[in-house]
């Protein structure tokens, strides 16, 4: 797409209006308009107000005509559409969410009606297909290290795709599909029940590097670790083996404080040296099962130098979040409607507009910097709204200008 620079001088200085974004004139305690020399190209176009909130910059709605953008008013829809002008080069990608990441997970895939954690493969594609549509970036395991721990960027609407347990599933039902859209995955496998088959059939070594070589990636889930273990003599409490000290039946109590360190210690470090061994990853990192942890294993896994641990409590993932969240998206209800409307919000409660703004029929969600209503007029925040087009707005403050 063609790049404009849009060089906006100020010929008066702008001040900071007091006010929060709302998209509402009654939330704007006071205004400011200043004259600007629009230039895109080498071509002034026109001179041009622009308002400054909270240092947030803002523009008409109408003035996104100059970017290829026809934009009409249903006064009584109260909503504002935007087209694409006969000619225009513009390209819509929404922009949701930026420097964070969504990690999903799941568990088993099925042609069967399943279990509460396993999902029907049909949904499973539904959910693929949603992904695409509505302009989520999937990432790989290695973008998602990179971004956590060398600060690399990442694209906006990033979503990561785990799957837990290493079920043959994986490879028979999921597998084909990312494949077919091009989207990579991560299985975190218990590592004994592939050297050892135990249970539901589980993915082979032969058949996780043949994926690996199309953009699977495969971590630790323990060695064997992966169950509930006795805690008193009674045998009533069961709590995840990982992170409990448990009852030692022939020796009539509970595991020292020191012996529970060395079994959690010893289970991590014989998974990563089979993963080691058979598939050669680059990165260390784990999923806990049941999403259970405690302090001592976040300190054993780094002493083992595995930096990058994932829950299964919901959330966003944020960078320098190392313990990331997990959406669970494998329930076998979950058709992945809801769920791609809250991923759209970051997770967040939507924000009911009294006016709602779309692109081709596509409803523009504003979830970072609300837009704002002034008597008739709308203003647009610039970066936001910019940026959804294939722009990079860039302030500078020294030169009063922002270039596209």
């Amino acid at each position: 797409m063609k790049r404009w620079l849009l060089i906006v001088s100020l010929i008066c200085g702008l001040s900071i209006i007091s006010s929060t974004t709302m998209f509402s004139s009654a939330a704007i305690s006071q205004t400011d308009y200043k004259k600007m020399e629009v230039i895109m190209g080498d071509q002034i176009v026109k001179e041009q107000e622009m308002l400054l909130v909270n240092n947030n910059y803002y523009l008409p709605a109408g003035f996104f005509e100059n970017i290829g953008l026809k934009s009409s008013y249903d006064k009584k829809k109260k909503t504002l559409l935007f087209t694409k002008s006969q000619g225009s080069s513009v390209n819509y990608s929404p922009v949701y969410y930026k420097d964070q990441v969504i990690v999903l997970m799941y568990h088993n895939i099925t042609k069967r009606q399943g279990e509460k954690n396993e999902l029907h493969v049909d949904s499973f594609r539904k959910q693929m297909e949603g992904l695409k549509n509505e302009g989520f970036n999937v990432i790989s395991m290695d973008q998602y290290a990179e971004f956590m721990l060398k600060k690399k960027s990442i694209p906006a609407n990033a979503v990561l795709i785990t799957f837990d347990d290493g079920y043959q599933s994986f490879y028979e039902l999921a597998y084909p599909i990312l494949r077919e859209f091009n989207y990579p995955a991560t299985n975190f496998v218990i590592v004994k029940w592939i050297d050892q088959p135990y249970g539901i059939p589980k993915v082979t070594w032969d058949q996780m590097r043949e994926m690996k070589k199309n953009g699977m990636s495969f971590y630790n889930h323990t060695y064997d670790s992966h169950y509930y273990g006795t805690l008193d003599a009674g045998q009533d409490k069961k709590k995840p083996a990982l992170s409990n000290r448990l009852y030692l039946k022939e020796k009539k109590r509970k595991e020292t404080l020191q012996e529970y360190r060395s079994r959690v210690k010893k289970d991590l470090e014989r998974a990563e040296k089979r993963l080691q061994e058979e598939l050669g990853n680059k990165y260390s990192m784990i999923a806990f099962p049941y999403g259970a942890f405690n302090q001592d294993v976040l300190d054993i896994a780094e002493k083992i130098g595995i930096k990058l641990t994932f829950t299964v409590k919901p959330g966003v993932v944020t960078r320098g979040v190392l313990n990331g969240n997990r959406i669970n998206a494998g329930n076998r209800d979950n058709n992945g409607v809801e769920m791609l409307k809250d991923m759209q919000t970051g997770l967040k409660k939507k924000t009911v507009l009294p006016i709602k703004v779309f692109y081709e029929k596509k409803e523009i969600l504003f979830n970072e910097i609300k837009p704002i209503t002034i008597g008739s007029t709308l203003w647009l925040p610039v970066r936001q709204f910019s940026e959804m087009f294939g722009y990079n707005p860039r302030l500078d403050k020294n030169r009063n200008s922002i270039r596209l």
